[in-house]
């Protein structure tokens, strides 16, 4: 009961502190005004979080986890076009639908240093372990040619998406439109050069 009590106090924290974030912005953002409107002592965050930055980053890396989890466990689609298209989209769409709370987290998050750093790049290593599986399943299935390199493919993927994400934060998330045909054009032609030429044996 102890630990559930625990962990409900840990979840409303991050929950009124991604509101506040969204509102007036990472530098108004104070401890004791997200104690204030969690309803605990300041010293209660401290049981959970270092710091303000400690708090934020684990809300990125939570929600950031939870998303991962759902698009890598979702039953692949027919082709790989559309399951990378797929994944990028669920992302683009959960950010854009609070742009002003995910435009600050990926600002303060994209270049985190030290444990934080580690604890971020490892995450994209295990998505990218995933988005790897998914290249392997379709050179298995003579989507792409056999002789396709499935890590060299992933950090390609993982470098499309990035270069239309970092777009998207400029442009606080308003042409969520543009930056999807972008992403699903570059991938076209990313995938097309890892397919069959003409005359290859297969």
């Amino acid at each position: 009961m102890r630990e559930a009590q625990k962990q409900a106090t840990r979840a409303k924290i991050l929950m009124v502190a991604k509101a506040m974030l969204e509102e007036t912005g990472y530098e108004k953002t104070t401890l004791r005004a997200i104690a204030g409107a969690t309803g605990v002592a300041t010293g209660s965050i401290f049981v959970h979080f270092a710091n303000k930055e400690d708090l934020f980053y684990t809300a990125f890396y939570d929600d950031l986890q939870a998303l991962m989890e759902k698009t890598l466990t979702a039953p692949p689609a027919e082709t790989l076009a559309e399951s990378l298209n797929t994944i990028v989209l669920t992302f683009f769409e959960t950010f854009a639908s609070r742009p002003a709370l995910y435009s600050a987290l990926l600002q303060l998050s994209l270049f985190a240093e030290g444990e934080w750093g580690k604890r971020f790049r490892r995450q994209v290593e295990v998505f990218g372990q995933g988005i790897t599986q998914l290249y392997q399943a379709a050179i298995a299935r003579g989507e792409l040619a056999p002789q396709t390199q499935p890590q060299i493919a992933t950090a390609t993927f993982l470098s499309l998406y990035y270069f239309c994400l970092i777009t998207l934060i400029n442009q606080h998330f308003a042409d969520l439109s543009t930056a999807r045909n972008l992403f699903a054009l570059m991938l076209t032609q990313h995938l097309q050069g890892l397919k069959y030429s003409p005359g290859e044996e297969q």
